[in-house]
């Protein structure tokens, strides 16, 4: 019996370099439990899930390049906070009408930076968000989606957008 604690689950990667250092050797590990700590469970109960259980963590990166300008006159540039209002209520429809209701993931937009004073139209907008799935094939669908959805959503304003989607962990 080998009991083994991995550190920096979160962020850090702990797992994968535990296995680069031999952890599940010296001896060889044949069946490995995972347990993960859950605050809703009550004290001293531990719960049981088939199948898959903690979604991947994915992160995503948006810049979006419009025509800056000044505020007084929005016609003589592309709006980069625009584009990026219509991308962001766009991108919802990815989960309500391209992932099967039984499956699951979430496209979130956590961070969005524009522009410097009331008025001036930026040149750029940025987002950040993630993306976590339980179900590989809905994983793959949602990053291709939010791409197309993104850039196509950008052209149709005369914007360019560059999307960098990241996947990290995979799910549990």
């Amino acid at each position: 019996m080998k009991f083994i604690f991995q550190p920096a689950e979160e962020g850090g990667g702990g797992g994968k370099r535990m296995c680069e250092e031999d952890a599940l050797e010296h001896p060889k590990v044949d069946a490995i439990f995972g347990f993960h700590g859950w605050p809703a469970l009550p004290q001293g109960e531990i719960g049981i899930h088939p199948g898959a259980f903690l979604a991947s963590s994915d992160t995503f990166d948006i810049t979006i390049d419009g025509t800056g300008g000044h505020a007084a006159f929005p016609h003589l540039g592309v709006d980069p906070i625009v584009v990026a209002a219509h991308a962001i209520t766009a991108i919802q429809s990815i989960v309500s009408r391209n992932t099967d209701p039984l499956n699951s993931a979430v496209v979130t937009v956590a961070e969005i930076k524009a522009g410097t004073t009331y008025n001036i139209i930026p040149q750029t907008a940025t987002l950040k968000g993630t993306i976590p799935a339980l179900d590989e094939e809905v994983r793959q669908t949602t990053h291709a989606r939010l791409k197309t959805i993104v850039e196509k959503s950008a052209e149709a304003f005369g914007a360019k957008a560059e999307v960098t989607t990241r996947f990290g962990y995979p799910i549990t």
